[in-house]
């Protein structure tokens, strides 16, 4: 008898490895949504942003009671990881005043949008001496 409910407790752990998570549980109940649309929500947001965007969203829906406040729950999620993502590429941007700081800049970069905002800070640089020396020679040519 021990073996055949030993067997039964395996094959329901077995069954139960691929549970969902309680917030996309919560999403198909109040929205409908496809447990793997959430999950692969979630995983974007993971892969972005962080587990801790990911935790701050999963507690915002399981105390979501209506469809539309889960939404806004995904909605604000986003708009303050994309927020934060502005925030750290003009912190990159600011930190990268010419080209040559752009590599250092690059690498002490904590987040992919942080070392873009490096990149294009070097790219204005490079672009206004390029534009101040195209000035330069229009002006010296008008005095030829």
């Amino acid at each position: 008898m021990v073996r055949g409910s030993s067997l039964v407790l395996v094959i329901l752990v077995l069954v139960g490895c691929r549970t969902e998570p309680r917030a996309c549980v919560k999403m198909k109940t109040l929205c409908g949504t496809e447990e793997s649309a959430c999950r692969n929500l979630r995983d974007d947001v993971q892969a972005q942003f962080g587990q801790g965007a990911v935790d701050t969203l999963d507690g915002c829906v399981l105390q979501a009671n209506t469809c539309s406040e889960a939404a806004g729950c995904v909605t604000g999620s986003a708009a303050k990881a994309t927020a934060e993502a502005a925030a750290n590429f003009f912190n990159g941007f600011a930190r990268s005043v010419s080209p040559a700081s752009a590599e250092a800049c690059v690498k002490e970069a904590k987040t992919e949008a942080e070392a873009n905002g490096c990149r294009a800070g070097a790219l204005g640089t490079s672009l206004e001496e390029q534009v101040s020396q195209f000035a330069e020679g229009l002006e010296r040519s008008r005095r030829r």
